[in-house]
């Protein structure tokens, strides 16, 4: 009976150390996920340029600047009603797609500059302008819904709070760390920036759609139902090996209802902290 307590206590303990590989990866790539997730709010980096570029009043540039915290608000509830329904690999898709779009949209606009003859842009360009900068908020929202979900999802009680915050900070350092590359590689090159906005942000949804998603966590009831399950069949394996007599049966059943108990006790603590 202590080669089978030992056995299954160490087939908890690879099990659990077998989720946690996968767990950290998920953490890992939905931080990359939010740092190319917030980069709307590095919209100042290039609105001063835009605005004189294609010269058009500080209340049009505001326009487009709204546009994109339109998309990160107003997008969430469809996010998130999406990822219940059909899980994070479609938002991360969406994400892809509106983030490419979005920016490339905008660095198309920006090298067009004014059509020869208007002393502006045309009203449908400033439309599109706008919808360029929605896009680019729904689609980091997306990002963000996608990998918060999957993280929550992934760990538990003891480690979720913290790992979603890791990830929430990595959508908050987005803009900062985008913008430093702005003005250390690209100052004064708006259009070089746009493009790394463009395929920077991209890129790293592309990597949540194959790396992020939910890992289950085995609760500590299903881990000992398992356990039980499996010193169950090798004691009747053993019984019928040696024919063991009724009696035998009851105490090997007795002594699995322990193991099981002193089972359950251990996972439920080492639970606490994934």
């Amino acid at each position: 009976m202590t080669s089978s307590s030992s056995s299954s206590s160490s087939s908890s303990s690879s099990s659990s150390s077998s989720h946690t590989l996968p767990r950290l990866t998920v953490l890992l790539f939905s931080i990359l996920v939010t740092l190319g997730s917030g980069t709307n709010y590095a919209y100042s980096a290039y609105a001063p340029q835009l605005g004189t570029r294609l010269n058009i009043s500080h209340t049009q540039l505001n326009f487009v600047g709204l546009a994109g915290n339109l998309g990160v608000y107003t997008s969430g509830p469809l996010w998130g009603r999406i990822v219940d329904l059909r899980g994070p690999r479609i938002l991360f898709l969406s994400a892809t797609i509106l983030l490419f779009l979005g920016y490339s949209g905008i660095k198309i606009i920006y090298d067009s500059g004014i059509p020869e003859g208007l002393e502006t842009i045309e009203t449908w360009r400033s439309v599109v302008l706008i919808g360029c900068g929605y896009m680019t908020g729904a689609g980091g929202n997306a990002g963000l819904t996608g990998s918060v979900n999957s993280v929550a999802k992934s760990f538990g009680e003891g480690a979720r709070a913290t790992t979603t915050g890791l990830v929430i900070s990595g959508f908050g350092l987005s803009a900062f760390i985008f913008s430093s590359l702005s003005s250390i590689l690209f100052s004064g090159n708006p259009s070089a920036f746009l493009r790394l906005l463009s395929l920077g942000t991209a890129l790293p949804m592309i990597l949540g759609f194959f790396f992020v998603r939910p890992v289950p966590i085995v609760s500590g009831k299903d881990a000992v139902k398992g356990g039980a399950g499996d010193e169950l069949e090798l004691g009747r394996e053993e019984r019928e090996d040696g024919d063991v007599g009724m009696g035998g049966v009851e105490e090997e059943e007795e002594s699995v209802t322990l193991l099981a108990a002193q089972q359950g006790v251990e996972i439920d603590s080492e639970l606490e902290y994934f």
